[in-house]
C-alpha cells in the first residue's frame, strides 16, 4: 500500500480531481506487475492495490475504474483499497458492491489509522484544508 501512496503522489494536484495511487501485484510471485495513478489504470493482472476506492461514477461522464475492472473480464480477481472515496465529488460510490457482485474480492483495508492518515493526505493534494 505504501508503493501506492507513492504513485497518488506523482498525480498533480488539483483542487477538481482526487490523486489516486494503483500497484498491480502477482500475488502468487510477490512481484508487481503495473502501476498507475489518478485516471491510470493498469491491465491484465489479478491483484490490484488503490489507495482510494475506484470510482462507480464520473462527473465527467468517462468510462468508470469499476467499468474498467470489471471489463477485463475476472482478470483481475481481488481489489486492495486503502480509503472509502469521500463524497467531495460523488455523493454515494457504489464500486464495492458492484465489484463484489461482479465477482471481485474487495478488502479495505480500514484498520490502519496512520495509513488511513497518509493516504489522505497524498489524496487530498491540491485541496484546501478544512478546519
Amino acid at each position: 500500500m505504501h508503493y501506492a501512496i507513492e504513485q497518488a503522489r506523482k498525480s498533480p494536484p488539483s483542487p477538481s480531481k482526487f490523486c489516486v495511487g494503483a500497484v498491480l501485484v502477482d500475488a502468487d510471485a510477490n512481484q508487481i506487475l503495473s502501476t498507475g495513478f489518478s485516471e491510470e489504470l493498469p491491465r491484465d493482472r489479478p491483484v490490484l492495490y488503490t489507495t482510494m476506492e475506484p470510482c462507480n461514477e464520473r462527473l465527467s461522464g468517462s468510462r468508470t475504474c469499476v467499468e474498467r475492472i470489471l471489463g477485463l473480464n475476472g482478470a483481475i480477481k481481488v481489489v486492495y483499497i486503502g480509503i472509502r472515496e469521500p463524497d467531495t465529488f460523488i455523493k454515494r460510490n457504489e464500486a464495492i458492491k458492484r465489484l463484489e457482485e461482479g465477482g471481485v474480492k474487495v478488502v479495505l483495508m480500514d484498520d490502519n489509522k496512520e495509513l488511513e492518515q497518509i493516504i489522505f493526505d497524498a489524496t487530498f493534494a491540491g485541496h484546501e484544508k478544512q478546519g
